[in-house]
């Protein structure tokens, strides 16, 4: 059996999709021991420097990368003409892999694939990454330049994802929530066949405690493009001239340099795939996201499994799905602006029942992305594909 598997990049990051991509890696390894897995990087639209540690070998699986990443062409700064560059020569290295190559089972999660490439449709399932939002150019920033190339790539419509998924039979969203959204959206995919399977999350859940300091914690990347630090820096300012609580900050990123010299916020640093989450939420009482969008926040599922509750911007179909019904934390509107935002989480963060609340996001974890459900889910669609005669 051989296996195809479109994504960025199989590095050591600890981001949603690079867990969930990994773990459709082991459990078709599991399930499929026979199989030989081609794993195509595309790095799309990532910039670096140089770039980041490649994920160890695993047997049976060949991590290809691709062509404009072998000569350490890199750049920091979004550049059009390279984007399309990797494009161009990512979708002419997958085409050549699926001539040479009869692939039982083709899963992409990478959208802006699929016009540029002749999938067989039938042998060919893809995954969903970002929330619909994403294909909004007003979605991911303020400047002007940006925006602008943004819409100059939609206007031509070269590789998009929303053309992508128009072409699609078989799709693998995170939640019902985002089924709507996207057939909502794309009217082409009403006949297309969705199976929803959120993250999954495998380690062990701990007996949160009761009696914990002030502390909102947010572990992340620090960036403003996606994970809009700059609403949280701004939230925290006023949130901390209500309420005793300060901001504790774990990860990297372009907006480290901003958070020094804010009485109200604490950097703790870096942490890593094999950090132990216990001693970074043990004296944490409230998780926090506010990214323009996201896909499926597994850094709050991770703060969840723990029994920590959450505080989340409702710009994403799953911050709704995470929340649930506000038993698991707080929801921010969307459009709150962050001094109004501050106020509505003051009002509430002090009347919830957070024992209750704790409780509520243990269980949530354990009934709804349970590694063991998830994997069950993604193995029917899987088979889906391969039963297709």
């Amino acid at each position: 059996m051989r296996i195809l598997l479109i994504g960025n990049l199989p590095y050591t990051r600890i981001g949603g999709i690079e867990k969930y991509h990994f773990n459709v890696i082991k459990l078709l390894l599991k399930n499929y021991p026979q199989a030989q897995i081609d794993e195509y990087s595309i790095c799309a639209a990532l910039e670096y420097d140089q770039l980041p540690p490649i994920r160890p070998a695993i047997p049976n699986v060949n991590i290809i990368l691709n062509s404009c990443y072998q000569n350490n062409n890199y750049s920091h700064k979004f550049n059009i003409k390279q984007y399309f560059k990797r494009i161009r020569h990512g979708c002419e290295q997958i085409t050549k892999l699926m001539a040479q190559n009869q692939y039982d089972l083709c899963v992409c999660s990478v959208f802006h694939l699929a016009k540029k490439i002749k999938f067989n449709l039938n042998k060919t399932i893809f995954i969903q990454h970002m929330d619909v939002s994403f294909y909004d150019n007003s979605c991911f920033t303020n400047d002007k330049w940006a925006k602008l190339t943004l819409w100059w790539i939609k206007y031509f419509h070269k590789c998009i994802p929303a053309l992508a998924i128009a072409n699609v039979r078989k799709i693998i969203c995170y939640t019902k929530y985002d089924k709507i959204k996207i057939k909502q959206k794309f009217k082409s995919t009403t006949h297309a066949q969705f199976f929803n399977v959120p993250l999954g999350y495998e380690t062990h859940l701990s007996v949160p405690s009761r009696n914990k300091p002030a502390i909102i914690a947010y572990c992340g990347r620090i960036d403003n493009q996606q994970k809009n630090i700059s609403f949280l820096i701004k939230l925290m300012k006023y949130l901390h001239k209500l309420t005793p609580y300060q901001l504790v900050l774990w990860g990297g990123g372009e907006m480290v340099k901003d958070l020094s010299n804010k009485p109200n916020i604490v950097y703790r640093g870096t942490y890593s795939s094999d950090t132990d989450l216990r001693n970074i939420y043990q004296d944490v009482k409230f998780a926090i996201n506010t990214s323009r969008t996201e896909g499926f926040s597994y850094s709050l599922l991770e703060a969840m499994s723990l029994g920590v509750p959450i505080i989340v911007r409702d710009t994403y179909s799953n911050a709704r799905f995470l929340v649930n019904g506000k038993k698991n934390g707080i929801i921010i509107p969307k459009k709150m602006k962050p001094q109004i935002a501050a106020a509505h989480i003051a009002s509430l963060i002090n009347k919830i029942d957070y024992e209750r609340m704790q409780k509520n996001c243990l269980s949530f974890v354990k009934n709804k992305c349970n590694i063991k459900l998830v994997n069950q889910k993604l193995l029917t669609a899987f088979s889906s594909v391969l039963d297709h005669k």
